[in-house]
């Protein structure tokens, strides 16, 4: 029985980390979708996933960005990268324990598998970005927009939204994804902690 194995500290901890997911956007957004489908409170049933989905994404962003202050300076790129990996599947863990009808339990499902996929194709094209306009907002569109897309959709499964109406939502993560992005892009530009300037082909 794996499950009898006790996980080494550095996973107990990252498992610990995001059973308590401190507020962010994504909560915030996933509460509103929540909200609109009435019953806000439902969304803190997906907060963890949410919070891991996004702790395993953010540990390889931060090694593709080569940041000075990371997971991966650490521990080193292999064990950070298996940090991540453990992080995903925990996030796809928790969505399957979620208490969803059969329809919307495959749907919260597919939309964190969605926020992975989708998400590495993102950071994929960052590798080859051209530092034009059009190739920045074609790696918004692929990189933050699906985070944003599987907040409101598991936000809206949650407060027993039908998985139709909950997948219409996606239609929103373009303009909300882009939003992000921005304000994060001049805050690391133009903030007390700037780093950006670095790469600055990969930011706006």
């Amino acid at each position: 029985d794996f499950d009898s194995v006790p996980a080494p500290p550095l996973f107990a901890s990252m498992r610990a980390k995001v059973a308590k997911p401190s507020s962010s956007v994504f909560c915030d957004w996933t509460r509103d979708a929540a909200a609109a489908y009435g019953d806000a409170d439902a969304a803190q049933r997906t907060f963890a996933a949410m919070a891991a989905l996004i702790e395993g994404i953010k540990i390889i962003d931060d090694i593709q960005d080569e940041e000075g202050q990371c997971v991966a300076v650490d521990l080193g790129v292999g064990r950070a990268l298996n940090l991540a990996l453990g992080a995903l599947a925990y996030s796809l863990e928790l969505t399957a324990a979620l208490p969803l009808a059969d329809a919307s339990w495959r749907a919260a499902t597919a939309a964190i598998g969605r926020g992975i996929r989708e998400t590495a194709i993102g950071q994929d094209l960052e590798t080859k970005s051209t530092g034009d306009f059009a190739m920045f907002w074609k790696i918004v569109d692929r990189k933050t927009s699906p985070l944003v897309a599987t907040a409101f959709e598991l936000g809206a499964l949650a407060a027993g939204a039908a998985p139709a109406d909950a997948d219409a939502l996606r239609a929103l993560a373009i303009p909300f994804g882009r939003l992000l992005q921005v304000c994060d892009d001049c805050n690391d530009a133009l903030g007390p902690e700037a780093s950006d300037w670095r790469m600055p082909h990969l930011n706006l």
